[in-house]
């Protein structure tokens, strides 16, 4: 019984280190790879699978027209990029309120952030304006 319990708190203790770790900010990562907005939504568009392959969970840089920017449920800025598509595009979720209050609809900009795949748009999370 003494065993279970200690292996129980072992468990827990790991659990709740791994729970309030600190995440590292991306402008401390790594840029795995740098491509075009419309280059991003049209491999995502053309083949899925190939394109989680090569772009889910890595660090990317997208440079593009912005289409549309909004806040999220909690406030935060999101940037769409303009892609071929008429409705959809490249968002880009951000982690933090500042460097993206400037951001406005028509500006070319290079913004960085984690892709986690499309929904309808190509996600890109934790993201941070470059330029």
């Amino acid at each position: 019984m003494l065993l279970v319990l200690v292996l129980g708190l072992i468990g827990a203790a790991t659990g709740t280190y791994l729970w309030f770790k600190p995440v590292a900010k991306i402008s401390s990562m790594e840029t795995e790879i740098s491509i075009p907005a419309n280059e991003l939504f049209t491999a995502f568009e053309t083949d899925e699978a190939t394109a989680n392959d090569q772009y889910l969970n890595k660090v990317i840089e997208v440079t593009g027209i912005i289409k549309e920017v909004k806040k999220s449920e909690i406030g935060l800025p999101v940037a769409i990029f303009e892609t071929d598509d008429l409705i959809f595009g490249v968002m880009c979720e951000f982690e933090t309120k500042e460097g993206a209050a400037e951001i406005e609809a028509g500006q070319l900009l290079t913004i960085k952030g984690v892709c986690t795949g499309k929904l309808l748009d190509v996600v890109l999370n934790r993201c941070e304006l470059i330029n």
